[in-house]
């Protein structure tokens, strides 16, 4: 994605907080390490960004119940930077990653997004299932990512879901496609 379709997005998240940049990664190399940024981008053009969750995806908590529920349930919690380490219930004790307090301290918390892993890429875990509130959904081929009404579908193409290639937004599709196209990439690309 361009920088400037970046920076739209990057602008959404700072209308809604004060330190959007823990939402984002950058990367230095092509296929390099991703690193968490630590202040706004600089969008230099040789550097790589990325959101780390697509927004629509990241379910807020904003009281311990909430947190309890979502535990109770076997999500993974996270901090709004998803950094600093995550909250699972494991043998019905709450167990974090080092850093963390034993329970958040503040709010919101977001549950993690579920993923799964193909050829080292975490990529957003497709739809199995859409529910009525969902108008449009995003599929993808060799080429591009591409928008599908959820109707369609639902009515006569639900092989779509079952093979797993149906996502809620487009920056889920394409990391998916890309990720899949990983195995066919050599490495000097």
């Amino acid at each position: 994605m361009a920088h400037e379709e970046l920076k739209k997005i990057y602008e959404l998240d700072a209308a809604e907080t004060d330190t959007p940049w823990f939402l984002w990664e950058f990367c230095l190399y092509p296929k390099g390490e991703w690193f968490a940024l630590t202040r706004d981008p600089a969008w230099a053009a040789a550097t790589q960004y990325r959101r780390k969750q697509p927004r629509e995806k990241m379910k807020e908590i904003n009281n311990h119940r909430e947190f309890m529920q979502a535990l109770l349930d076997g999500e993974t919690v996270m901090n709004a930077n998803g950094d600093d380490g995550c909250w699972v219930l494991k043998d019905n004790k709450i167990t974090k990653t080092e850093g963390l307090v034993s329970i958040p301290d503040y709010f919101p918390v977001y549950i993690k997004p579920k993923t799964i892993n193909i050829n080292g890429f975490e990529v957003p875990e497709p739809l199995r299932e859409i529910s009525d509130d969902i108008d449009t959904v995003w599929s993808f081929d060799h080429h591009r990512a591409f928008c599908i009404p959820s109707a369609i579908i639902e009515d006569k193409n639900s092989e779509l879901l079952k093979l797993g290639v149906i996502h809620s937004n487009k920056e889920n599709a394409e990391a998916h496609r890309n990720a899949l196209l990983s195995f066919t990439m050599s490495d000097d690309k």
